[in-house]
């Protein structure tokens, strides 16, 4: 179903009451941006998680409204429902005569994407947060290796720790979920070896609701870590239902991580830090270059090094990690971008399986 701007820019209003978090300037809309009629129209295709996660989804469309309002394109949403599933929502696109198509959840429709794509080569298609296979000069894709990012995470939350174990509260095992949680445990472990990390799944623990969208579920796997396992911090990767763990870990008097976004504002002191995905300027620069003329084809990854991927500032809880740690984290950010420290990546291991097969 196809959703105005005026929609997402409501839902942005309704965000910043929420959050009670100073917002930059909502995005203009269509109406608000002259259209130039040589720019080719450009949508948003939405899977799973649509707007209002406060993280992965949100940030794109601030970067895609920022973009029309520079560039002057015609930008338009897509968003699934029980009548048109996530495959179908491409196709309106094409239908729609969108030149430029971004899958914002591309992991989630990488087969069909790739399948349109090879029968429509006068489109171009954009997937975030997966890998395209190469050879198709109208696809491109842009992942994040995030794992290296949340290898610092990992040595704050085991410096941290006063019970020795760690909770992860993940959405789904996929791969841009398992790279967060890879590269955290890499982190801790090296840290400190004995640690105890304890995983759980939200679709695992209700199959029934998209992971992404099921805080309550969050919030009692959190709670089970806490009462069942004693972790002490909780490491949030499953979206939108990153909230339950927060409020959770609020409650329980732990402390938590974040993911994607920013995220230290949504519990203050008591999110110690985020592992971020800059999703919005590398879609920016991305659409941009589309809207251009520019277009790169195929997979580009985007770590430490490629300033890809970060932990969040620590605007409320710098002063509650250790000097010593900080220095850790400096330590290790420069040596995994001078490759002195080498951080398993899913997206590498995903990549060696293929092979293997």
């Amino acid at each position: 179903m196809k959703r105005t701007i005026w929609f997402a820019v409501l839902l942005a209003v309704c965000l910043c009451h929420c959050s009670q978090q100073p917002q930059p300037p909502e995005p203009a809309t269509p109406n608000q941006v002259a259209h130039d009629p040589t720019r080719p129209r450009v949508c948003m295709a939405f899977q799973e998680y649509q707007l209002g996660d406060k993280g992965f989804n949100d940030m794109q469309y601030t970067a895609m409204a920022k973009a029309q309002v520079e560039e002057g394109f015609r930008l338009e949403l897509f968003t699934p429902d029980n009548e048109t599933p996530s495959e179908r929502v491409l196709e309106k696109c094409i239908a729609a005569d969108c030149k430029i198509i971004l899958t914002t959840e591309g992991y989630s429709v990488k087969e069909p994407v790739e399948r349109l794509a090879a029968v429509h080569p006068d489109r171009r298609f954009i997937l975030m947060d997966e890998k395209v296979v190469e050879g198709l000069p109208n696809l491109t894709s842009r992942y994040f290796i995030t794992a290296e990012a949340a290898y610092l995470a990992g040595i704050i939350a085991a410096d941290l720790s006063q019970s020795g174990v760690l909770g992860i509260v993940g959405g789904k095992q996929e791969n841009t979920v398992l790279d967060f949680v890879v590269g955290f445990e890499q982190g801790a472990k090296a840290t400190r070896p004995d640690i105890v990390i304890e995983k759980r799944w939200v679709d695992a623990a209700d199959p029934t609701t998209l992971p992404w969208f099921n805080p309550v579920t969050a919030a009692n796997l959190t709670q089970a870590l806490a009462e069942e396992h004693r972790a002490d911090i909780v490491f949030a990767v499953a979206g939108g239902s990153n909230l339950g763990v927060f409020n959770k870990c609020k409650e329980l008097g732990i402390k938590a991580i974040g993911c994607d976004t920013d995220q230290d504002h949504l519990a203050k002191g008591v999110i110690l830090t985020s592992v971020i995905k800059k999703l919005d300027t590398v879609l920016e620069q991305t659409v941009k270059q589309c809207v251009n003329g520019r277009f790169l084809a195929g997979a580009h990854g985007a770590g430490l090094a490629q300033d890809g991927v970060s932990l969040s500032p620590m605007r409320y809880t710098y002063e509650q990690i250790p000097a010593e740690t900080h220095a850790k984290v400096a330590a290790a950010k420069a040596a995994i971008i001078a490759g002195e420290i080498s951080v398993t990546s899913a997206w590498r291991q995903a990549a060696a399986k293929a092979v293997d097969e």
